[in-house]
C-alpha cells in the first residue's frame, strides 16, 4: 500500500481574471492511495497564485500521508483548508471503493447515475466588448456568472449591461470577489434596472461586510470569502441571505455536508462553488451541488485539458462522477 501527495500545474485556456489578479496556471494538490486492489485519489487547490505556498501545502499533505492513510479523526483535527480537503476527500474515495458503493450513498444523499445538474459558466473580467464576446456563445444558458471588481464601478456596470445584452433570457450571478464598497453596490443596483440578477456573491471585503447588516437588497447577497466552516456562520446571519460552500474552504466534504445542513437550519440559500481545478476537484463538490440553489462547478471547462475519466458536461449540464474518477 502506498500513499503520496503531488503538486501539479494545470494551465488555463485563457487567463482567468478576477478582482485579485489574473492567473495563467492552477497549482493543484493531488493525494493518492494505492492498495487493496484499487486506487483512490482527491484534489485541492494548493494555491491560486503563490507557487511557494503551493509547495508548502503539498509538503504538509505528504507529511500527513507519511505513515499511510491517516484516520478520519486525524484529518478532522487539521486546520480547514486545501490540505484537509484533499485528505478528507481521499478518505471518502477510499471508503466508497472499500464498500463497493458510491460516495453519495454513503452520505445518504438522493443522487443516482442519472442525476444531472446545470452549472453556471463564468465570464471573467475584461473590457465590455470582450466580456460580451465571451458570453455570446453561452446564449440560452439559465444563468451565467460574471466576474466584476475591476476597480471602476462605472466599467463594471458597462460590462454587466454588455453581457446581459449578449445573453438575453439568462440570469446573471454577479461576483466582484470583495472588490466593491457598499456605495459601489448601491450604485450598481441603481444602474442595473432591467437586468435579471439572481445573486450577488461577496461584493464587499469580508473584513468590511458589517455594512451589510440591515441593508435591504432586492437581490440576495451570498457570502463566499466570508464563509469558511460552520464556525463562520453566526457572523454572517443578518448580513447575507446565502452562502457559497467550497471544499477548499471547508476543508473537505465532511465539513461541507455539515455546513450545508447548518445553513439550511438558519434559512440560508446554498451555493456550491469551486476554485480552478480538474474534474477530480468538482467530483466531491457534486454531492453538495445536488442539494444547492446555485451551482458553480465549471472549473474544468476553463482548463486546457482534464483528467482521464473526467466529469461529463453536456453543454452546462453535468453528470455525476464516474467511480473510476472518484467516489
Amino acid at each position: 500500500m502506498t500513499t503520496k501527495a503531488d503538486l501539479e500545474q494545470w494551465p488555463y485556456t485563457v487567463p482567468f481574471r478576477i478582482s485579485r489578479g489574473s492567473f495563467d496556471m492552477q497549482h493543484l494538490l493531488v493525494c493518492t492511495y494505492e492498495g487493496e486492489g484499487f486506487r483512490a485519489q482527491a484534489e485541492a487547490e494548493a494555491h491560486e497564485s503563490d507557487a511557494a505556498e503551493a509547495q508548502a501545502q503539498t509538503a504538509a499533505a505528504a507529511q500527513a500521508l507519511a505513515g499511510g492513510l491517516p484516520s478520519a479523526e486525524a484529518v478532522a483535527a487539521l486546520s480547514a483548508g486545501p490540505v484537509r480537503n484533499a485528505l478528507d476527500c481521499l478518505l471518502w474515495d477510499v471508503a466508497a471503493k472499500r464498500a463497493g458503493k458510491r460516495a453519495w450513498d454513503l452520505a445518504g444523499l438522493e443522487i443516482s447515475e442519472a442525476t444531472r445538474i446545470e452549472t453556471v459558466m463564468t465570464v471573467t473580467i475584461d473590457t465590455a466588448d470582450a466580456m460580451a464576446a465571451a458570453a455570446a456563445p453561452l446564449k440560452g444558458a439559465q444563468m451565467l456568472k460574471v466576474k466584476l471588481g475591476s476597480g471602476d464601478i462605472a466599467a463594471d456596470i458597462e460590462c454587466t449591461h454588455a453581457v446581459a445584452a449578449a445573453t438575453p433570457g439568462s440570469a446573471l450571478l454577479i461576483d466582484p470577489n470583495e472588490g466593491w464598497t457598499l456605495a459601489d453596490l448601491k450604485r450598481f443596483l441603481d444602474a442595473a434596472g432591467g437586468i435579471d440578477i439572481a445573486l450577488f456573491e461577496q461584493p464587499l471585503p469580508r473584513t468590511a461586510d458589517a455594512g451589510l447588516a440591515g441593508f435591504r437588497s432586492p437581490v440576495p447577497i451570498c457570502a463566499d470569502e466570508a464563509c469558511t466552516t460552520r464556525t463562520s456562520l453566526p457572523a454572517l446571519l443578518g448580513r447575507y441571505q446565502a452562502i457559497n460552500i467550497k471544499l477548499d474552504k471547508t476543508g473537505g466534504l465532511t465539513e461541507a455536508l455539515a455546513l450545508m445542513g447548518e445553513a439550511r437550519r438558519h434559512g440560508l440559500a446554498v451555493m456550491t462553488g469551486c476554485n480552478g481545478g480538474t474534474s477530480l476537484a468538482i467530483a466531491p463538490a457534486y454531492l453538495i451541488a445536488a442539494g444547492s440553489d446555485f451551482v458553480d462547478i465549471d472549473g474544468p471547462l476553463h482548463l486546457r485539458s482534464d483528467r482521464a475519466d473526467a466529469m461529463q458536461f453536456d453543454g452546462l449540464s453535468v453528470s455525476p462522477p464516474s467511480a473510476a474518477l472518484w467516489g
